[in-house]
């Protein structure tokens, strides 16, 4: 059975830069991004909460008829062109997804208020209808916290290599949210297939990034094989 979408659209554009209240509190940083909390923030505290910080955010009934689950899920945009995703199950925030080109959060500063974490992973992938058109990022793991930090990387394509150059000063493009865990619970909350056959693929792909966990020694570039050698058209460190 496929996925079906019902958008109710409500009316909502932040006003004041978004990233300056991620680590507005010393006790739980990201975590209280607007007074929003992964599991604790029931739907309706979420929705007077969009609706008082957005010009814009649109709220959709999502239906996995095979799961035979029902999730809301949210979306607003600011101002500055942040983009928010917010996944509810229940009745409660199960993962929330801030992304776009407008944080200016380094990974120095990520690394200087959350601390280093040895579980890290530099990831390059290509698209099954252009092998040659590749994107690289860097996402830092933080389970216990529940966070997951990317940060775009620039790349360069070699001779059966890709190089990925990474800085303490590249900037974050992509958080999320999800319930603390092991690193093996928090990679399974990110997965969110919408079909059951999307599945496998989602499971492969988690581990083939748990195997690929490691801290970073030290800021610089690394290069990766090309073609990837996994056919899941990612290729790890």
């Amino acid at each position: 059975m496929g996925l079906a979408c019902i958008p109710i659209i409500q009316s909502f554009i932040r006003k004041t830069p978004t990233d300056s209240q991620l680590f507005q509190s010393d006790s739980c940083h990201i975590a209280c991004w607007n007074d929003l909390v992964v599991g604790q923030t029931d739907l309706d505290t979420l929705r007077t909460s969009l609706k008082n910080k957005f010009n814009h955010f649109e709220e959709m009934d999502t239906y996995k008829s095979t799961w035979k689950l029902g999730t809301k899920s949210f979306e607003a945009q600011s101002d500055d062109g942040m983009q928010v995703h917010i996944d509810t199950l229940g009745n409660s925030i199960n993962k929330i997804n801030l992304f776009g080109n407008q944080f200016s959060l380094s990974l120095n500063n990520v690394i200087a208020k959350l601390g280093s974490t040895k579980y890290i992973a530099i990831i390059y992938y290509t698209t099954s209808n252009d092998k040659m058109t590749i994107w690289s990022e860097v996402t830092f793991y933080y389970p216990d916290k529940g966070y997951v930090i990317s940060a775009a990387l620039p790349s360069k394509l070699l001779e059966y290599q890709v190089e990925t150059c990474i800085s303490d000063n590249d900037l974050v493009n992509n958080i999320i949210v999800v319930e603390p865990g092991s690193i093996d619970q928090v990679l399974m909350r990110l997965g969110n297939p919408s079909n059951p056959n999307d599945i496998y693929s989602e499971d492969r792909s988690r581990k083939y990034i748990l195997n690929a966990l490691k801290p970073l020694q030290k800021f610089g570039c690394f290069k990766m094989p090309f073609p990837p050698s996994s056919d899941l058209m990612m290729q790890t460190w």
